[in-house]
Parts: structure tokens; sequence; C-alpha cells
């Protein structure tokens, strides 16, 4: 009978054992790696980081995107790639780029590619590192940006001016703009 009771008392002290062990790992929180991950401007946490909606970027989407391209850039003609004008700017000039109003993340007002003065003012908008730019017909010409990428401080573009009536070419370029 002692035999009995004690072989008793071991199965409820294994059952209760392994009951406690059972209820206690269950009830254990599971890491999640987004616990202490505060993402800002409407980003999601993703796996433990922030995944930013377009216009923005940084460890907790912090920052525009666009201010990167906000400022006064001095720039340098690389390369005449034809045109009636083959002649590259020699002195530099400044290209401004502004944000086009306050409640945007990604619009960009351009003023003064091909050092034609602020009369000629290109609206862009920004993804990533990259600046798409819509053409625009100004005082009798066309003005285009095809290309608009920043690699750390520096922005390369290409431009092209053309006449708006008869379509010449007059400025092909490829320029480096830094600040």
């Amino acid at each position: 009978m002692n035999k009995i009771k004690s072989i008793l008392s071991a199965v409820v002290l294994t059952l209760g054992v392994f009951g406690i062990v059972s209820y206690s790992s269950c009830s254990k929180k599971e890491n999640n790696p987004c616990d202490a991950v505060t993402c800002q401007n409407g980003g999601t946490c993703n796996d433990g980081k922030c995944q930013c909606p377009a216009g923005y970027e940084g460890a907790s989407c912090e920052t525009k995107t666009i201010n990167k391209f906000v400022g006064s850039w001095n720039v340098t003609e690389l390369l005449s790639l034809g045109g009636s004008n083959t002649t590259l700017d020699s002195t530099g000039y400044v290209i401004t780029i502004n944000v086009a109003n306050s409640t945007t993340t990604t619009e960009l007002l351009i003023d003064n590619i091909g050092n034609a003065g602020n009369v000629v003012r290109l609206n862009g908008t920004v993804s990533g590192n990259n600046i798409t730019v819509e053409p625009a017909t100004i005082g009798g010409k066309i003005y285009e940006v095809p290309t608009a990428s920043l690699s750390g401080t520096t922005m390369n573009i290409r431009f092209t001016i053309r006449d708006a009536v008869t379509n010449d070419l007059e400025k092909d370029r490829t320029a480096s703009l830094s600040k």
C-alpha cells in the first residue's frame, strides 16, 4: 500500500510539475521586434524596421526625403551632348531648389536650369535620390531634365533646351551640382 501511495504521489507530482511548466511556457510573451520601435509620419514597423511612406526616410521615418534637395546648388557643366550652342558655361552658375508648398513631401520648384534665370521654374517630384522633372515651355524655349539623381552631396543632371517653335536643340548638357 505504501508503494502504491509513493507511485501515486510521484505521478501527481510529475503531472503537477508538467502542468506548471506547460502553463508558464504558454503564457510567456514572445519578443516582438517592433515593440521598441516607433515609426513617425505614417511609417509602419515590419520585423523591427520602419517602412516609410513616400516622401519620408530615416530609421524612424523622421526625415522628409525632399529636404536633401532643397537649397542653392553650384553648377558645373561637364559635357555638351549636342545642340547649336556647344560651349559649356565655364563660369558656373547656381540652381535654386525649393519646396513647392508647405504641405508637400515630394514636390519641388527648380529655378535657373541652363543659367536661364529665375523666370525658368520647373516642377519636380522626388522619389528616393531621384527627381523627375516635368518639361516646361517658357519664353519660347522647351526645358527638359530627363535625369536628376543625388549621390552623397553631389547631384548629377542632364538637361536640354529646345526652341519651342522649330524644336531645334540649343543645349544638351550633363552637369554636376554641389552645395
